[in-house]
């Protein structure tokens, strides 16, 4: 048949919905584009930071700007500009352009079972900065110079007690940095493996 062993299923293809998942904090444009990088085609979609406690501004109707947007806001940034690919649901491809991720549906490194991204139940933040580190080697040459954790080399470092960690922590959520060996520095999940 069609299916094979090596198939792998996109869970989430809508882009809006996919970056809503990683990213729910961000207000997002309605229409993500697409833009041919490398070969590939990719979908650019733009995300917004917005508050309504911002001192001495003042509020705005967020319908007078979109009509998907309810409620009000005083400040409004362009922070992001998320980039998705599928990948093919390749992890290598993924940990080499940096990418954060969630929704593969691939099996567990070393395992024939299920990851836990492809339950939705895990997300490897800026895996380049924060290497999968098993016996003291890394697999992404990039990641060499992030392996020594004694001090922040970037501020895409995830380092114990940041903000991060905190917030998945307040969530239920373990971090793959506080395991022996294996480390995980880029991993958190629901289960905290």
């Amino acid at each position: 048949g069609s299916l094979t062993p090596e198939s792998k299923v996109i869970l989430i293809r809508d882009i809006r919905e996919r970056v809503r998942t990683i990213a729910p904090f961000l207000t997002l444009d309605e229409d993500p584009y697409p833009v041919f990088i490398d070969g590939r085609v990719k979908y650019v979609i733009d995300g917004y930071t917005a508050s309504s406690a911002y001192p001495y501004a003042e509020a705005l109707d967020a319908a007078a700007v979109t009509e998907t947007q309810r409620g009000t806001f005083n400040y409004l940034r362009n922070s992001v500009k998320a980039v998705v690919d599928a990948y093919d649901g390749d992890d290598w491809e993924s940990i080499e352009d940096n990418n954060t991720s969630a929704f593969n549906c691939r099996r567990a490194t070393g395992s024939g079972s299920w990851s836990n991204h492809a339950y939705g139940r895990a997300i490897d933040i800026n895996p380049i900065q924060n290497p999968y580190v098993s016996g003291g080697q890394v697999y992404h040459d990039a990641s060499w110079r992030f392996i020594k954790r004694s001090k922040r080399l970037s501020p895409m470092v995830i380092m114990p007690g940041d903000a991060v960690v905190r917030a998945f922590a307040d969530e239920g959520w373990g971090w793959g940095g506080t395991w022996s060996d294996p480390k995980d520095y880029q991993h958190f999940s629901a289960n905290g493996r």
